[in-house]
Parts: structure tokens; sequence; C-alpha cells
């Protein structure tokens, strides 16, 4: 099998689960600050939002993980910290999770693909549904490398 062994201590949290796109992704519990409805879409479109007197940086994943922006989809923010600073990461939705009884396998490697950059883990719950692991703390020069590269490839389109 395509096991690796893991590091599965890190991994012994709970998770918050969202969507993004055909995607089920979580991230540890331990990270989020607060989960943002968006009425009105206060953010959408824009790079940075107003939090508690501080100023956020918004991170679309839709578009970091090349997907079409859907308006079919309520957006949700997850304000998280990298432990540098707060971002605020704009998903698809907030979906709950019952983890407990399934297995972490390592990301595997996918060619022209930015996944492996933001998810470090596979986890297979026992409903044998794949959700990857948000990687904690992302390197904020890792997202900032990921984002000019996105606007480089929607400047050239």
């Amino acid at each position: 099998g395509n096991e690796m062994s893991l590091d599965l201590s890190a991994m012994s949290e709970d998770y918050l689960g969202f969507l993004v796109g055909p995607y089920r992704c979580l991230m540890a519990v331990s990270a989020v600050h607060e989960v943002l409805e968006t009425e009105g879409h206060v953010w959408s479109g824009q790079s940075h939002y107003e939090w508690r007197d501080q100023v956020l940086r918004v991170i679309t994943l839709r578009s970091i993980m090349q997907l079409d922006d859907s308006n079919q989809v309520q957006h949700v923010g997850i304000v998280y910290s990298t432990g540098e600073e707060y971002l605020l990461l704009e998903v698809d939705k907030i979906v709950g999770l019952s983890a407990d009884t399934g297995h972490f396998f390592a990301m595997p490697k996918i060619r022209d693909s930015v996944l492996p950059q933001l998810f470090d883990a596979v986890y297979c719950d026992d409903q044998q549904r794949q959700w990857l692991i948000w990687h904690l703390p992302l390197p904020v020069l890792l997202m900032n490398s990921i984002l000019e590269e996105n606007l480089v490839l929607d400047r050239v389109s």
C-alpha cells in the first residue's frame, strides 16, 4: 500500500471540515479563530478584510486551487493563524467531520498541482471519503509565491 509512516501525533486533534469545489478538506481546530458567514459577501473579490481592528489578507482557495469560481456556493471565511499572522481563508462551505475511526496517508505527489503544497496528508474516514489535511502552519512565503504565480497566470490569460 501507499501508506507511509506519518507522524500522527500531530494528527490527533480535532478538525474543522470544509469544502472547496470537489475537495473535502480539514484544518486543525487549534489554528481556527473564527468562522465568518458571508452576509452579502463582504470580502468577496477583496484582497483584504478588516477583522477585529486588524487587516487580514483574504486567500480565496478556489482560485489558488485553480477551480472555476462558482456563484452557486455559499462562501464562508475561516480566520486562522499561521503562527506569524492571521489570514482569512475563503472556502465554499463548512461541513462536519466524524473523525476517530479513519486513517491518515501521506499526501501523494501530483504533477502540475498546487495541492501537495497546500495539504500535507490525506485522511480517509470510515465511509471511505478522502479529506485533505491543510498544512499548518502554512509558511507565509509559500503562500506569497503561490499567490504571485496565480497573479502571473491571471495576467497571461
